[in-house]
């Protein structure tokens, strides 16, 4: 019994913490390409110098396969990287939507 209190007690102290995901930010009230009161790693899309602070992380959001906008009920699924290279961060991210580009997509699909 003692070894397991340890064991616990030690994986408690170990586990990462949650980084905030598009579906958490959407249940906190926040922007799905991030949050200025939130610090996790979809900030990226608010300001890129935030890749710096998430060096050596990698990212993949799980999502359906359709043709209409992202939303909340049918995300698409997306995911990246970023990487350090000495004083140098640099990721590579795919998939990712914003509102205004959807407003874009469906103006140039009516006009």
């Amino acid at each position: 019994m003692k070894k397991q209190i340890i064991v616990a007690t030690g994986l408690a102290v170990l586990s990462t913490s949650a980084w905030a995901t598009k579906s958490r930010l959407e249940a906190l009230g926040q922007d799905s390409n991030g949050s200025y009161y939130i610090k996790d790693s979809r900030s990226i899309f608010l300001n890129p110098a935030h890749v710096n602070t998430f060096k050596n992380y990698v990212v993949s959001e799980w999502g359906t396969q359709n043709n209409s906008a992202d939303s909340t009920t049918s995300p698409h699924a997306e995911g990246g990287f970023f990487r350090e290279a000495g004083a140098f961060s640099y990721g590579v991210y795919l998939g990712n939507e914003s509102r205004a580009q959807n407003g874009l997509k469906a103006a140039s699909a009516t006009g």
